[in-house]
């Protein structure tokens, strides 16, 4: 089966160019977080898509998330699903979060060693500082670079 081809991208240099441009932040050592977001079919996938694409040729990893209007009431939802998303793709990450499943399973049960029981009182510092060592572990275990 052919793979489907996307037709160019339209509309989305300048969103294109600031990701780009993080990205090149990223590779020289400044470390950065883009958040993409608004209204459904507004191009959001599209758009990370052709990240995905360029990030290929720097042998980058792009970690998504996804949270919808739905998720507002739960705490790090897009986070969560990033985490979940380095179980399948990302391996150092996911090892990572294992190294602070404590902390990390009341945002991400299933990293809750067996027969314990995730918490679900956090303190958000602890956990927002818990992330970031994971991504910066992670980062220094592999010898590609993530954004």
């Amino acid at each position: 089966m052919k793979p489907k081809t996307l037709p160019p991208l339209v509309g989305r240099v300048q969103q294109l160019d600031a990701v780009l441009d993080a990205i090149t932040a990223a590779r020289d050592g400044r470390g950065r977080v883009v958040l993409i977001h608004g209204e459904a079919g507004i191009g959001k996938t599209r758009l990370c898509h052709e990240v995905r694409v360029r990030l290929g040729r720097y042998a980058m990893q792009l970690i998504t998330g996804r949270a919808g209007p739905g998720d507002a009431g739960m705490s790090y939802s897009a986070l969560a699903d990033s985490l979940r998303a380095t179980r399948r793709s990302g391996a150092a990450f996911w090892a990572s979060a294992g190294g602070r499943s404590e902390t990390l399973a009341a945002v991400v049960p299933e990293l809750a060693h067996r027969g314990s029981v995730a918490s679900t009182l956090v303190d958000r510092p602890v956990v927002y500082e818990a992330l970031l060592d994971v991504v910066e572990e992670a980062s220094l275990v592999t010898s590609r670079s993530y954004c």
